[in-house]
């Protein structure tokens, strides 16, 4: 370690570079307070002090800072092509973008949520060949443009799906938050399973619901599928 003139001179140990300027990898200036200390654990302990040990760290390059290393560490976005409510759409995004994200920030598609970010809730789910998928978790390099993606928004034109249809019937949302994601796990199960057991539909239906909704969604999907509760 230098003197402690080089230190308050140079707090940032880096020549030719303008002190704290971030762009160049420095650090702030050492303040006066640490200067004292400084001198006060020289004085005691010399140039092998703890205090003169923590400057030299604290006044080391970043390597983070620097551009080269940024570069490299950076994803590189590349175009993706998915077929999307029946469009094939072209997009730049970085191979472990989650689909959610896709739909959301670059397609507009906000009917499908973000809940928990670690595929648990279900507030995220669309139908990718039919099949319920939460999209939270499936980056977006995993799909294909041969693959069909349905979100709520593409379920029916005129929400006329015998799921909707028995939503609005029966009521059955309360905050509404997870239910675009409730709908499309319940449509893909009847179209799995037209006539559902209550047992069946108590399995598949895993999703999460704050409000504690979980009757009256059964009782929609009964209502869908043309079952009848009553006795």
């Amino acid at each position: 370690m230098g003197s402690l003139a080089e230190v308050r001179e140079n707090p940032s140990g880096l020549k030719g570079s303008a002190e704290g300027d971030p762009g160049r990898g420095s650090t702030p200036a050492v303040s006066p307070f640490q200067l004292c200390l400084v001198r006060v654990s020289l004085a005691v302990m010399g140039p092998e002090a703890p205090l003169a040990g923590w400057v030299r760290a604290s006044t080391r390059p970043r390597l983070t800072d620097s551009s080269a290393f940024r570069a490299k560490q950076e994803p590189e976005a590349k175009v993706a092509k998915l077929n999307v409510n029946g469009r094939v759409v072209e997009i730049q995004v970085e191979d472990d973008t989650p689909l959610l994200w896709v739909l959301r920030e670059q397609l507009g598609l906000t009917g499908t949520k973000y809940g928990c970010g670690v595929a648990q809730c279900g507030a995220c789910t669309v139908h990718v060949d039919g099949a319920a998928v939460r999209a939270c978790a499936m980056p977006v390099s995993a799909f294909t443009e041969g693959q069909k993606i349905t979100t709520i928004e593409g379920l029916s034109p005129d929400s006329s799906h015998p799921i909707q249809q028995a939503w609005l019937a029966l009521d059955v949302p309360q905050c509404g938050f997870c239910q675009p994601g409730m709908i499309m796990a319940a449509s893909a199960l009847l179209a799995a399973h037209p006539k559902p057991t209550e047992a069946q539909i108590r399995e598949e239906m895993t999703n999460i619901c704050r409000c504690g909704t979980y009757n009256r969604v059964i009782a929609g999907i009964q209502r869908a599928a043309g079952i009848s509760t009553s006795g």
